[in-house]
Order: structure tokens, then sequence, then C-alpha cells
């Protein structure tokens, strides 16, 4: 060990990059690890996660209890269970406070096997005054007594519900569904027997059951007027293992994981860690070099392969052991980014099986990174080493072929990152029929003046009134007969001064005057009714009736939401209507800070302010978060790539002196040295160009298919990665070139 010690300080460079490297790409796995333990770690005693179907609306992870009757009715139905989280003021024991309360279905704990420590899960919440509480919760407000028997009492707004304790369940510290200490029976409150609430609907289904088909005959199977009328978004299904946060509003579910940016984020650190172990591996093999002759002394003294072998690994697995602990510090410093970028909370070595896991990729990197190596040192003839026989080429050649596969890798993962990028900016910056630049809102102002206010503030342009932001979907829903049809509206509510603000056109205008209650349609909405009409012999005069005039088309959500029915503006009274509109004057940022300071001036408390821009942005948080990951990859793989080349081309230089010097003996230019270094490090890079464009091609070509607007998939994009590749090879490996160019031929053979 002291002399892989010594030849650790005597190669700083090399020393360096192996620890470095390492050290990145563990603390990506240390974190990754992190991530996928705790992701299954969630509700763990729920085992059969694949057998449970999510019942639910389109972008939404939540359906109505209502469904329940048409759940009934379908034999594919085995069973179901219903659940939805509220905010109640209680008191126990005396005591007022304020909690999340889980309202289940009666059959909550036989559905799913949350474990019971008192109470059996048949009889728990077999009353509707029943409640199952937290041990913790027990325990808090019960101190040293038995909670079976006690009462927690609902303070509703017209009367008080008393509900008895039946049950104690375990802590789940981990939940995606039992995320309140107390769980009531949704009938709780005599009313909510017959009322219509959003909630989850979970479902066991037969095997040989169509999903699509059944979640059509759910969806009229139910007499509720939202189904009936067509008001109600469509249905689908989901397994519960497979629900995730791109779902849209995950509610009542909470602590969902983004599958697809788990997948994208395994991808890289396994890329990371066999960047980092091949480094290792050919770097390890180059500079064997300067130890292949110790090795082979120590054999010809005496030493088995396999001690000297076992050598090798136990020096793999000290640098490994070093590098993984700095990988720790650094993954430590980066567990808050790393949890906002994947959108849940990284705890690192939170539980034992990370630690477990800590010390198997310990153990796996040092004998993946030790194997080769030592079975290279081994399998040499002595006598051939000591003489100094060995061939060194070889390792140089598949050191350059492993940075021309690096190479290729960071053309493939920088192209997508540009084309991730700039598909991004295209669809944020896509039109939506509707001004969202220099446009907020403001809520929680209801019943003040607030056109007084702000109405004379500098930078305030004009203010409206609307039922909600147009980019977080319509106001509601409603029905309008065409002919014989009934066709969906999705509605925009607002004031006619709401029009100015959102630059909204009025197209063509059928009253004289614009009144409250006024409906405006789309044009595209126009021209298809106008169809209908016209297919079922309808006089076209008769759309004066269902609406006042036409708007240019306008779009909810972003330019991928796709939406059913028509889209149409709904004039309300302002007094109807809870969120302001403004249009600012200046940028947004320095309106919102404006605006605010006059708020806070007349005492207006709990309000909340946002730029329709940063909100169309947030609806493209996936696709950003995914660019920061690409992005992220991409630099450290370039990193890894240049450290690789960097230490590579020193060897490469200190080899080839002997060779350099001869051939400017015999009148090789310092021009022909340079250019044939560099074309011997370009060239494997060119090599890997042929299949690393095509694949980045046909992934991006692939990618691009989901989305209604896209850029083109031009060949820039391939010829700005390539070049950005290049200019970093060349970067990398400039200082040796010169060093080799510049040779003295007396000196370096006067050395051999």
């Amino acid at each position: 060990m002291k002399s892989y010690l010594r030849f650790l300080s005597r190669n700083k460079l090399y020393t360096a990059i192996e620890v470095v490297g390492l050290s990145i790409a563990l603390a990506f796995v240390i974190l990754l690890s992190s991530y996928i333990i705790d992701s299954i770690s969630y509700d763990k005693d729920i085992d059969d996660k694949d057998g449970i179907y999510v019942c639910h609306f389109i972008n939404k992870a939540s359906s109505f209890n209502v469904l329940g009757n048409s759940f009934e009715k379908c034999p594919e139905v085995e069973d179901y269970c219903q659940f939805t989280e509220l905010h109640l003021h209680l008191s126990a024991d005396g005591n007022a406070f304020e909690d999340d309360v889980l309202a289940v279905s009666s059959n909550f704990f036989e559905f799913l096997p949350y474990k019971l420590i008192h109470g059996k899960a048949a009889d728990v919440l077999a009353n509707n005054h029943f409640a199952a509480v937290s041990e913790s919760f027990a325990d808090r407000m019960f101190p040293g007594d038995r909670s079976i028997g006690k009462q927690v009492v609902c303070c509703m707004e017209d009367s008080n519900v008393t509900l008895t304790i039946s049950g104690v369940f375990e802590d789940v510290e981990k939940t995606q569904i039992l995320n309140a200490d107390i769980v009531i029976n949704q009938n709780f409150y005599d009313y909510q027997k017959d009322a219509l609430f959003p909630c989850g609907n979970l479902l066991h289904i037969s095997d040989n059951a169509n999903l699509t088909e059944l979640a059509e005959r759910i969806y009229n199977g139910c007499d509720a007027f939202l189904f009936t009328e067509k008001l109600a978004p469509k249905l689908t299904f989901t397994k519960l293992s497979e629900l995730d946060v791109n779902i849209g509003d995950p509610s009542p579910f909470e602590n969902l994981y983004d599958r697809a940016l788990q997948k994208t984020f395994t991808l890289f650190c396994v890329i990371l860690l066999v960047f980092a172990i091949l480094n290792y591996i050919f770097l390890t093999l180059a500079f064997s070099r300067f130890r292949i002759k110790e090795f082979s002394i120590q054999m010809l003294l005496g030493t088995d392969k396999v001690r000297t072998s076992i050598k090798i690994i136990a020096e793999s697995l000290m640098l490994t052991s070093l590098a993984f602990g700095l990988g720790i510090i650094l993954a430590m410093a980066l567990e808050s980014s790393a949890s906002e970028l994947l959108r849940c909370r990284i705890d690192i070595f939170s539980n034992t099986a990370e630690v477990v896991w800590a010390i198997m990729i310990i153990v796996f990197t040092s004998l993946l990174s030790g194997i080769v190596p030592a079975l290279s040192s081994t399998l040499v003839d002595p006598i051939n080493a000591v003489k100094g026989e060995t061939r060194r080429s070889d390792k140089v050649f598949f050191a350059k072929a492993f940075i021309g596969i690096q190479g290729g890798i960071c053309i493939i993962i920088i192209s997508i990152a540009i084309a991730m990028f700039f598909q991004t900016r295209k669809m944020i910056d896509a039109p939506l029929g509707y001004d969202t630049e220099r446009v907020l809102t403001l809520q929680g102002c209801d019943g003040l003046d607030i056109e007084n206010h702000l109405g004379n503030l500098p930078c305030v342009k004009s203010i409206g009134k609307i039922g909600r932001s147009p980019v977080q979907l319509s106001s509601g829903a409603t029905q309008a007969r065409i002919g014989n049809d009934m066709i969906k509206l999705n509605r925009l509510d607002c004031s006619v001064s709401a029009l100015e603000v959102l630059g909204i056109e009025i197209v063509e205008q059928f009253n004289s005057e614009i009144n409250v209650w006024d409906k405006f349609i789309t044009e595209s909405g126009y021209q298809n009714i106008l169809k209908s009409y016209e297919v079922q012999g309808v006089d076209p005069e008769n759309i004066k009736s269902v609406c006042s005039g036409v708007v240019k088309d306008f779009r909810f959500g972003n330019i991928t939401t796709v939406m059913d029915g028509i889209n149409c503006i709904t004039i309300m009274p302002a007094d109807w209507i809870p969120l302001y509109v403004i249009k600012c004057n200046v940028d947004e940022h320095q309106a919102i800070a404006e605006i605010s300071n006059r708020l806070n001036e007349v005492f207006i408390a709990n309000f909340e302010i946002s730029s329709m821009t940063d909100q169309l942005q947030e609806t493209f948080i996936k696709e950003k978060n995914s660019i920061v990951m690409i992005s992220t990859f991409a630099i450290l793989c370039v990193l890894l790539t240049i450290m690789a080349i960097v230490a590579i081309s020193s060897y490469y230089s200190q080899m080839k002196t002997h060779d350099t010097a001869i051939n400017k003996v015999f009148g090789a230019s310092q021009k022909k040295v340079f250019w044939s270094m560099v074309w011997s490090f370009t060239t494997p890079i060119l090599i890997a160009t042929i299949v690393a464009i095509p694949v980045a091609y046909l992934y991006i070509d692939k990618w691009q298919q989901s989305y209604p607007v896209r850029i083109e998939n031009a060949y820039w994009i391939y010829i700005a990665s390539l070049s950005l590749v290049l200019i970093i090879v060349l970067a990398s490996i400039t200082l040796q070139a010169l060093r080799l160019m510049r040779t003295n031929p007396a000196e370096a053979l006067k050395k051999e």
C-alpha cells in the first residue's frame, strides 16, 4: 500500500482526476439511491399496488364520490374505496385545534392494509360517527389513557358533530394516501350522504376488464347532473403504482413522484458512473507502465497472481472509499437542489436500506474498477515487463477509443439539451389567443375597491375581473343546444374591462351593446356550430340564441392542453367574480412590487399576486426540470471527458517524447507534431459522431411527437453539439500538444 500511496503522490494529476471523477459520479448515485429507496418506501404496507386502479378525471387524480353508484352497477368492479382530505376545526379532551382529516368510505381499512393497533378493519368506521386516530395523535391528546371511546368534536358552520374514537392505526411515516392523524367516515355529516365532492376513487377490477369501455360505462351510468349533462371531464384509469405528479392536480394524493423524471435521472446517473469507472480503468491501465515493473518483480520473487490481484483491488477499494466520502459531502450539498429538481424531498441516509446500498455501491465500484487493471497487470510476462518490453500502445488505443465513446455520448446529450431548450421556448411563446405579457392576477381582495386603490398607480394601465386565470384552465362549463345536439361550452367568466386587459378581440357582435350574461364563442366554435346547423337544416340565425357574438380563438391552459367542447367568454357581474386581472405599463416584477407596497399601505392582507407569464412557465415545469437535469448531466459528462482527455494526453505526450525527438531529428516540423497529436484525439470523436448524431436525431424526433407545435429537427443542432465537443477536446489537449511540439530532441534523447 505504501508503494501505491507513493505512486499517487507522484502522479497528482492522475490522482485528482480519479478521485474527482468518482466523487462526482458517486454523489449522484447516492442521490439516486436515496431517491429510489425513498420512493418505493411510500405506503410499503400496500403490497398490491399493481392490482389497485385509480378512477380519475383527465388532468386530475380525483373524480367524484357519486361515481360509487356506477361502480356498483359494473360487475368488473370487484370492490372500491373512496377518500378525500378535509381541513376542519376540531376539539378533543377540551383542547381546540385545526387539523387535516381524511374522510373515507367505511371499508377504508379493509381495502388498504394499514395496520390497526386497536379495532377491527371491518368495524372501525362502520358507524358514521366513528373515527380512527393515529398512534401519535392518541398519545398526544390522551396521554397515559386509552383513547378508545374518547370523543373528537368537529366544529361545523351550523352545528357540531361528535365522533367517537373506535380505532387506533399505526403511524405511517411515508404515505401518499393516509396523510392525516384522524380518519372518519365520509358520511359523518348528514348532508354529505347525498353531497357531491371530489375524492380519490380506488378500485379492484377484474383482470379481463376493458378499461376504456369500463370508464365510458361508469361515466354514462352516473345520474349526477354533471355527468348526465356531459359537463364532467372524461374518466380514465391508472394503476396506483403508476400514479405520478404529472397527472395534473394530484389531490387528494400527496408525495407523488415524477416517474419519467426518475427514469431520466437514473439513466444519467448510470452514464456518469460508467464514465467514472471506465475513466478509472483506462487511466489505471495507461499509467500502469509506472508500476508494472513493481508487480513483475514481486511475482518473480514469489508473490502469486491472486495476491497481486487482491492487492490491486484493495487499492481500488481505498480510492473508491475516499471518493465515496467526498461524494457524500457533495451529495449533501446538492440535496436541496436535487429535491427541488425532482419535486420531492431527498433525505440522504434516512434509513438502514440506504446504508446497506451504500456499502454495496462501494464494493461493486471497487471490484469493477479493480478487476480489469488487476488482470492487465498480472497477465503480462514478468520477465518482459522487467526488461521494459511490454506493449504500451494498446493501452493508449483503448483509452482513446473510450474517449471517442465519451465524446459520442456528450454529443447526444448536448443535442438533446439544445433541442429541449428551444422546443420548450417555442411552446411557452406559442400564441394562446390572449395577452400574458405584463398581465397580473390578484386574488384575496374580495369586497374591496381595488380599482380605486390601484387605478392611480403609474404602473397600472387597466384593471378587470375574471373567474379564473385562463392559463389555469376554465372558470367552469355549461351546455348549449345546437339543433338536436348538446355541446359543452368551456367558460372564461370575466367583466367587460377584462377583455381589454387580456387583449381578446371581438370579431362579430350581434347586439349593439355588451351586457351582463352575454356569451361570446370563439371563431372555430362558431364555424363548427354553423356546419352543425347546415347538416341538421337549422336556420343559421338561431346561433344568436346561443351567443351574443364571436371572439378570436383562444385556449385554456398552455399550447399542449387538450379540452373537449367549445371555448367561450361569459360576461359576468363584476361583484360575482373573485379574481382581478391587471395590465401593466412596466416590467411585471416591478409592477408586482409596486402593487404589493400599495396594498400593504392600505392594510390589505393575505392577497396573492402573480404574473400570467410565470403561471404559463409553471405549466411547463416538467420540461424545464428536464432541461436543467439534462444540461447538468451534459456539463458533468463533458467535465469527466475533459479530465480523461487531459490525463490520457499527458500520458501520451510522455510516451511519445522519445519518438517525437527522433522524428524531429529526421526533419519533422513542429506543426506536423502538433497536428499529429490533435488528430490522434479528435479522430475517435469524429468516428463516434457517425453513430451519435443518428441516435440523437431519432430520439429528438420521437420525443417531439407528443407536442402539437415543434421546432425543426434541424442539422444546426448537431453541428453545434459536434463543434462544442471538438472545441472542448482541442482545449483539453492543446497544452500537451504544445509541450510535445516544443520537445528538444537532444534533451529528450539524453534522458533516454
